[in-house]
């Protein structure tokens, strides 16, 4: 080869790629988004083990590279049986104790092949507080308006949304509503009382149901709906072969009829003209305020206030069509029949360890979605693409199946059920 072809050769060669600091920077940044992702991953993962597993209003609080926090677990008995399953769901070591008794777990260490975070429980709010705390500081700010007007003097309240308002003259008085029907409060006294069902948060997650599917929830259990959905799902486990409901799996179905979501939400007397603790006037989310109307010259209090919260729907203004409710219950809130598993000792539909719900559509991530025409005849799924928390689970889920020499090619209701999730066909589904 002469000089000038050997110097030819090596101009055209495949030269080794240059790593420049620019690259380094967009290594790294790539490297901790996967990271990140990976973390969040988990700590969705243990946030739906413990709503699965008796700890419906579990919350993550926060989440740091080196621990993952979460409340509303309750007291120190509940946080220590807490961590006592996530020690054998995730080989957690209990390594914190509660600061006044030592024999109460509250936190621990994830192995390290799942990154060594700790895990903090904290007491937080569970549902009940909750309601208590959104009573007390709405009776706090009654007692302060009572000082204003004689406990004879009728408050105008105004209850808005986007399209509506509503008044009423009751009393300075808010008072809690015994046991657990569909009302947690009700302002006023008499005849002139507004019926409240206050739930928590800012989001439709930020609460665990519309309503319970079980006896104690009247009409409801007994809506041919709810019946049917019950049958459709003792007739995909019968064809699965399993004999309970299985963990980490949700499934849901659209709700056709526009008189069982009203029920769930607003209460099992829902149609009838009075409103009563089982039809209540309003569903409140969030922080609950007064608002008053000053007088525009004296500046002074003139006996109307409106009430406000994050989202405040309305029984009297709620339309009684499927696709109005659809509008009237946007962002998530739309109402849904659902099932996941539930604790020892469930059995809802007569299914073992199934617990069945009215929830809000975006309340929890779904895994299989029932087609609104299913029947136990003909059971048919919503194609889903689902992320990759719950993916992960459909897998695991198939796995056992598939351990039980159960699979697509043999068994028609599993080739279904792994037809509808798209990420079986579409690699970058729920990647984003």
């Amino acid at each position: 080869m002469t000089d000038i072809n050997k110097l030819v050769e090596n101009y055209f060669a495949p030269r080794p790629k240059t790593i420049t600091k620019q690259m380094l920077y967009e290594i790294f940044d790539e490297t901790l988004k996967e990271k990140e992702a990976l973390e969040k991953d988990l700590t969705q993962q243990i946030l739906l083990f413990l709503r699965d597993n008796g700890y419906e209003s579990a919350q993550e609080k926060e989440t740091t590279r080196g621990r993952i926090i979460i409340t509303n677990i309750g007291n120190k008995t509940n946080r220590d049986a807490a961590i006592k399953k996530l020690q054998k769901e995730f080989n957690l070591e209990p390594t914190v104790t509660y600061a006044r008794d030592k024999t109460k777990f509250i936190g621990g260490v994830l192995p390290d092949e799942m990154g060594g975070k700790g895990v903090l429980l904290r007491h937080g709010a569970a549902p009940l507080e909750q309601e208590t705390l959104a009573l007390t500081n709405l009776q706090s700010q009654l007692k302060e308006l009572s000082k204003e007007f004689s406990s004879k003097d009728k408050l105008q309240i105004v209850f808005s949304g986007d399209d509506f308002s509503t008044i009423y003259r009751v009393a300075p008085q808010a008072l809690n509503v015994p046991k657990t029907p569909k009302a947690d409060f009700v302002i006023g006294t008499g005849k002139n009382k507004i019926y409240i069902s206050h739930k928590a948060g800012m989001s439709p997650n930020d609460f665990g149901q519309w309503s319970g599917i079980t006896s104690k929830a009247g009409i409801i259990h007994e809506d041919p709906e709810v019946k049917e959905f019950g049958v459709v799902l003792k007739t995909i486990l019968k064809q699965l072969g399993i004999n309970e409901y299985p963990s980490s799996i949700d499934i849901q179905k659209e709700i056709k009829s526009p008189t069982l979501m009203l029920q769930a939400v607003f209460g099992k007397d829902y149609g009838k003209k009075s409103s009563s603790e089982d039809n209540v006037d309003f569903v409140i989310q969030g922080d609950i305020s007064l608002e008053p109307a000053l007088d525009l010259e004296t500046e002074e209090l003139t006996g109307t206030f409106r009430i406000g919260g994050t989202n405040i729907f309305s029984r009297r203004h709620a339309p009684r069509d499927v696709q109005s409710l659809q509008g009237f219950f946007q962002g998530g809130y739309l109402p849904v029949i659902a099932v996941r598993r539930g604790d020892a000792g469930r059995r809802n539909f007569e299914i073992p360890s199934a617990r069945g719900s009215i929830q809000s559509e975006a309340g929890r991530k779904v895994n299989f979605m029932l087609t609104e025409n299913s029947t136990p005849e003909n059971i048919t799924f919503v194609p889903l693409c689902l992320d990759k928390t719950q993916f992960r689970q459909v897998k695991k889920f198939f796995s056992i199946l598939e351990d039980k020499s159960i699979t697509p090619e043999n068994n028609k209701m599993f080739k279904n059920m792994r037809a509808s999730v798209i990420n079986y066909i579409n690699e970058d589904c729920g990647k984003e």
